[in-house]
């Protein structure tokens, strides 16, 4: 719902381009983030450097990522992830 919404907004901003076409593979994509995100929230408390490199590797800015674990701690990465979200938004609009 709610983080889709803000990963089009994100890429319209950025792309500055009226014509993306959000087909069924982007959407997929968007949910395999997801599913990623719940795993390693499930594993068995993953260090500090660890979930960085997660969210790093996933290609969000290293001051989001540390931002939002600050904010939300280490153990919700779902609530990381649309922190992460939301600044990438805030920063572009």
């Amino acid at each position: 719902g709610i983080v889709i919404l803000l990963v089009q907004d994100v890429h319209a901003s950025v792309e500055e381009d009226n014509d993306i076409d959000w087909d069924t593979e982007d959407e997929l994509e968007i949910e395999n983030i997801a599913v990623t995100t719940n795993v390693a929230s499930s594993s068995a408390g993953p260090s500090n450097d660890n979930l960085v490199q997660h969210f790093i590797g996933m290609g969000f800015p290293e001051k989001f990522v540390m931002k939002a674990i600050k904010q939300n701690g280490e153990s919700d990465t779902d609530r990381i992830l649309e922190s992460i979200f939301a600044y990438m938004y805030f920063m572009l609009s």
